[in-house]
């Protein structure tokens, strides 16, 4: 086949396939997984666009939940215009990533990450926890000192001593600098 034939027949092949339009709009209403919006060519209110792909029952996808009276940009699926999905938001009050098998991250337009969800509490500021470990782990040293530098003087204060050393020597203080990792940081809001 010659180029110029190559070419032809891919812009053929071009011409005939299904153009996907994207259509920009305001959102109305937010309800579940779909939201209304009205076009900004000032068209009739599309009701019930997809936030997610698949409407399911499975809260599994990635999504972003537009906030009321932000813009946002559709796209039609299957080549129906009545079956659009929110491609772009400008304004969200919720993104939210779920994976089949559980991993969940969501953010939230108060500034809140959760990560599985929030059981758990907060992450922890490492910087600040190695620091109180630190002063604990110096106070226990101290009171090791302390131990070793009392002079008993009867036999219950001599057991006491001696039990105190035993537990000093027997339970090394710990070492924090394995606490941190290195491939996920975090900050604050």
């Amino acid at each position: 086949m010659s180029a110029e034939r190559a070419n032809r027949a891919l812009r053929d092949l071009m011409n005939r396939q299904a153009k996907v339009p994207v259509i920009s709009g305001t959102v109305k209403a937010v309800s579940g997984y779909t939201c209304d919006v009205e076009p900004s060519d000032g068209g009739a209110l599309h009701y019930d666009v997809r936030l997610k792909v698949a409407l399911t029952n499975a809260d599994i996808g990635m999504y972003a939940i537009p906030k009321v009276g932000s813009r946002v940009l559709m796209a039609m699926l299957d080549n129906q215009p009545h079956n659009l999905v929110v491609i772009q938001v400008e304004t969200a009050t919720k993104y939210v990533v779920r994976l089949d098998g559980g991993a969940e991250v969501e953010m939230k337009g108060d500034g809140t990450l959760s990560l599985n969800g929030t059981q758990h509490g907060g992450l922890v500021k490492v910087q600040a926890l190695r620091s109180d470990l630190n002063a604990l782990n110096s106070l226990l040293t101290a009171m090791n000192q302390a131990f070793v530098q009392w002079a008993p003087t009867d036999g219950a204060e001599i057991g006491l001593k001696a039990k105190m050393l035993q537990v000093f020597t027997t339970n090394p203080l710990p070492n924090y600098q394995q606490i941190e990792s290195e491939h996920t940081r975090h900050g604050s809001i």
